[in-house]
């Protein structure tokens, strides 16, 4: 069985090993604190890097009418144009809970300016897209998070984020939640011959295919496999099997410290040993571009070959967020721990593997 604590150690040594980690006059938590809950976070920046889709216009404009909770009317540069919230399923006119919707939207939105990103039209001809209030908090997050809208899990499946936002309110539970028999809008649409909706995100066109770079023989250049570059020179690798020599601590002489995790639970990882074992370092293409973070003697990295990491392998994106550079690895870490899958894009050989690790 996987377990939460080893995937993210796993995940910290074979992302993080090696970059400046070791924290002086760091101070342990206290093991009998309670973990305070991460606030909400409904941003654009945050619901984006989760979506694997093309923004197809973005545009600011005063909210004239709520139509109904997901539906609002804008004037747009003297025109009016009426947008559907992305992701969401407000109850129908009709249904519980349809005028506490409306009225949540209302508060929030009513005869504001708000930002608006088209994401894509549905099956009526409608655009759909995110709707993001004066405070730059989608509304349909917080509809979601109230409890007075479905995640819209026919035309939305693929998203974790409003996945988890709904299962708190279904949790609670909250809002429409409460009543054990709510009919979810599409089959009340579908029981009283209401027209119906959908309709699909477009994802991004793929990324150019690597070509193989000229072998070289600068001692810069990674021949094995002729498609990246170091970033930087690097010291000779110890031997995978070498054992640590008496008495050596972690570099910066203290343990591994990373903000958000415990510290029992990286307390046994050497980061001068995982430097000269593992020597991470982030890979690139023969134009300098960045493709990811690579590291050597993968077999020895704890529960990296567990997870089907292979030497040579580059993590090029984790949950969809780009890895392109060592400094930016020390934000993601904590943002993983209460993160239970991951999809983790793995460039082999010149191709992209997606490798899925469910945390149990």
């Amino acid at each position: 069985m996987i377990y939460r604590a080893s995937l993210t150690v796993a995940l910290v040594a074979y992302l993080v090993a090696g970059t400046s980690i070791a924290q002086e006059n760091s101070t342990a938590p206290n093991p009998d604190a309670p973990i305070p809950e991460s606030p909400a976070a409904y941003t654009a920046e945050t619901i984006l890097e989760g979506l694997n889709t093309v923004v197809r216009e973005t545009f600011t404009g005063v909210v004239t009418a709520v139509d109904a909770g997901d539906l609002l009317s804008l004037k747009r540069n003297g025109t009016s144009v009426q947008v559907r919230l992305y992701g969401v399923d407000c109850p129908e006119a009709g249904q519980n809970y349809a005028e506490e919707a409306r009225a949540v939207a209302v508060k929030a939105v009513l005869d504001t300016t708000v930002s608006v990103q088209i994401l894509t039209e549905d099956s009526q001809g409608l655009p759909v897209g995110l709707v993001f209030d004066g405070a730059g908090n989608s509304l349909s997050h917080v509809l979601a998070a109230e409890g007075l809208a479905w995640w819209d899990d026919r035309n939305a499946q693929k998203d974790s984020l409003l996945r988890k936002v709904s299962a708190k309110a279904v949790s609670t539970p909250k809002g429409i939640f409460a009543d054990t028999a709510a009919l979810a809008p599409w089959d009340y649409r579908k029981s009283n011959e209401l027209p119906d909706f959908e309709y699909t995100l477009e994802a991004p066109k793929p990324e150019p295919k690597l070509v193989a770079a000229p072998a070289v023989e600068e001692p810069r250049s990674i021949s094995a496999k002729g498609t990246m570059t170091e970033n930087r020179p690097r010291p000779a690798a110890a031997p995978a099997d070498a054992p640590a020599s008496p008495g050596t601590s972690p570099a910066g002489g203290t343990p591994l410290s990373i903000p958000g995790i415990p510290a029992d639970m990286v307390k046994d990882v050497n980061v001068g040993d995982l430097l000269m074992r593992h020597q991470p370092r982030i890979a690139m293409d023969p134009s300098g571009r960045p493709l990811g973070l690579t590291a050597n003697n993968v077999s020895s990295i704890p529960h990296a070959s567990e997870y089907g990491f292979e030497e040579g392998d580059i993590v090029s994106r984790v949950n969809g967020i780009p890895i392109e550079s060592e400094a930016q690895i020390m934000g993601l870490i904590p943002q993983f721990m209460n993160v239970k899958t991951f999809q983790v894009d793995v460039l082999r050989n010149g191709k992209t593997i997606t490798k899925t690790i469910n945390v149990k």
